[in-house]
């Protein structure tokens, strides 16, 4: 029953696909991908999810007037899992650390890092058999984006290998999308000595880690090019929306 489903809903187990779906208008999407899925793979909602991401630099690198604060800080990324409630997960240059929500108390006491973006995406969660499709958007400073983040579980496969058959299936998601609007999130697990043979919440931490990236590349790279735009054909610039990846000052807090 509902029960069990949301039960094997909150299961870390299972190979997972993420794409990052850039849209022109994401409630409308946010409103016809869930009915798509329900159509044509008889998903069922059973549930919301939820995934929270800081940006993190070191403290004292960041209080010491560097012009380009942004690259000249290290940066430590920190997610959690409304699945996982009670560990917090780092991703650390090539390392992936699991924690228990005592570190925050650690990091807060201690002052060292110093939160640049937050960010989450929230959405629902279906059920379609074996599968867990998970259907959300990205907030940026609690602003909402025109990403559209698409996740799907495959419970009975713990290996990359059942990858190209649930990018399958996320074409009966997909519907009215165009292919340069889905963006898949590809990962060498093994560079960060993840295993290829099973799925762990690290393996998850390190997918929206990556998605997070794309976003911020994509939107500095769409900036740039109205910029340019702007400068040589001297259009207004009212149109464009960008993502607001960097914080105000008073929006900067140390962890």
């Amino acid at each position: 029953g509902g029960l069990d489903e949301r039960r094997l809903g909150m299961s870390t187990a299972g190979w997972r696909l993420l794409q990052r779906l850039e849209v022109h208008n994401a409630d409308l999407a946010l409103a016809e991908l869930p009915e798509r899925t329900k159509a044509n793979l008889g998903a069922r909602e059973v549930g919301k999810f939820k995934v929270s991401l800081d940006l993190l630099y070191q403290a004292e690198d960041w209080m010491k007037g560097a012009e380009n604060k942004e690259s000249a800080a290290p940066r430590m990324f920190q997610l959690s899992f409304s699945e996982v409630p009670d560990k917090e997960y780092f991703m650390v240059g090539k390392r992936v650390v699991e924690a228990t929500k005592e570190i925050n108390t650690i990091l807060s006491e201690l002052k060292l890092t110093r939160r640049r973006v937050s960010m989450t995406v929230e959405g629902k969660l279906f059920v379609s058999g074996q599968f867990r499709i998970r259907l959300g958007q990205l907030i940026v400073q609690s602003k909402r984006t025109s990403t559209v983040v698409l996740e799907v579980q495959h419970l009975s496969s713990p290996s990359e290998e059942s990858e190209p058959f649930i990018k399958e299936l996320t074409t009966f998601i997909h519907g009215f999308l165009s292919a340069d609007t889905i963006n898949s999130v590809p990962v060498a697990f093994s560079n960060f000595s993840l295993p290829t043979t099973s799925f762990t919440p690290k393996h998850r931490a390190l997918q929206y880690v990556h998605l997070v990236q794309q976003a911020m590349s994509s939107s500095k790279k769409s900036q740039a090019a109205a910029a340019s735009s702007n400068s040589v054909g001297g259009a207004s610039s009212a149109g464009h929306t960008s993502m607001p990846w960097s914080s105000t000052g008073s929006e900067e807090k140390k962890r």
